[in-house]
């Protein structure tokens, strides 16, 4: 059994980075079609300047050729005018040509700026969506433990995982990542919107996050909360409502779900919130706060994703 679990983390390992790459390959492209956008415009901005400043110049030796007779006239008899006269007309295309270049390259140049300005803008909002796929870690607001569990079950209840409240940053058993339902699943990198169905599957354990009203938690008599089921096992109790918490209206779209924003989990089947007390566990499992849920929308059922790992939708 622990080798199965070894080798479901390094195949979950190795699908990261597989998703890793096609990111950054389709970054590659669209910097590259985005380029060719910018410089498009701006070499025909360029041509059409030079062909209305030459057709400017024919139109005004056009109407004032007498003018130019006479003068021409007037420079011959001087070799300094004449002198002058073929220099101005030898030397005037290749002003021309200096200033072409010098707008080309100036214009090249903004565009690497600006290019890389909306990369960085665009990357910027893809890293705050918490998308299917994504592997995070749920901070509660109020205690600011981490949503955790391990191979430890319950002493009473249903005797299942537990989940619990972790106190520490650093832990390896604090990470869940996000599907959607059997019937309604989602694809990697899709947005996660504010009233979707959604599963939290541990990421070392592979359980699913479960409740039921069937059991009450073990310090304060609310609904109990554990991780139940794993790959090819789950049912309607990991089912949880995703709702925005902050008033935050998000896109045109509608709500999704971003980094660090406040939302709630709501259990499908029950109505029960997730939620955490400061009410602390003793041993084995010391310090660690209860979870469970409650019917209150309130501060306790308040959570925010932080650190993780987040998945942009990737089109190929």
């Amino acid at each position: 059994m622990r080798e199965r679990e070894r080798e479901g983390e390094r195949e979950n390992a190795r699908a990261l980075c597989r998703v890793c790459e096609k990111n950054a390959a389709s970054v590659r492209v669209t910097k590259a079609e985005k380029e060719e956008s910018y410089r498009e415009p701006l070499f025909s901005s360029i041509i059409i300047i030079i062909i209305i400043i030459m057709s400017s110049d024919l139109k005004t030796s056009s109407s004032s050729s007498r003018n130019a007779n006479r003068a021409a006239k007037r420079r011959a008899s001087s070799p300094r005018g004449a002198f002058a006269g073929t220099w101005m007309r030898s030397t005037k295309p290749i002003v021309l040509v200096i200033i072409a270049s010098l707008v080309m390259c100036f214009g090249a140049r903004r565009t690497r700026v600006v290019v890389a300005d909306e990369l960085l803008a665009q990357e910027a909002e893809m890293e705050k969506r918490v998308t299917c796929g994504s592997a995070i870690k749920l901070t509660h607001a109020s205690t600011k433990v981490k949503l955790h569990s391990h191979g430890i079950g319950y002493g009473s209840g249903s005797g299942q995982q537990s989940v619990t409240g972790f106190p520490e940053s650093n832990d390896p058993g604090g990470y869940w990542q996000v599907f959607g339902t059997k019937d309604e699943p989602c694809e990697r990198g899709e947005d996660i919107t504010d009233g979707r169905l959604i599963r939290l599957q541990h990421l070392q354990t592979r359980k699913w996050l479960h409740s039921h009203a069937a059991h009450r938690s073990p310090l304060t008599n609310n609904q109990e909360v554990s991780a139940h089921g794993d790959e090819d096992n789950s049912d309607a109790g990991d089912e949880w409502k995703f709702e925005v918490a902050d008033g935050n209206k998000g896109d045109k779209a509608g709500p999704v779900w971003k980094k660090d924003q406040k939302v709630r989990l709501q259990h499908r089947q029950t109505k029960a919130f997730l939620s955490c007390s400061n009410t602390k566990f003793q041993r084995p499992i010391s310090g660690q706060s209860e979870v469970c849920g409650t019917s209150r929308s309130d501060a306790n059922s308040v959570w925010k994703a932080d650190q993780g790992v987040y998945f942009p939708k990737v089109d190929l």
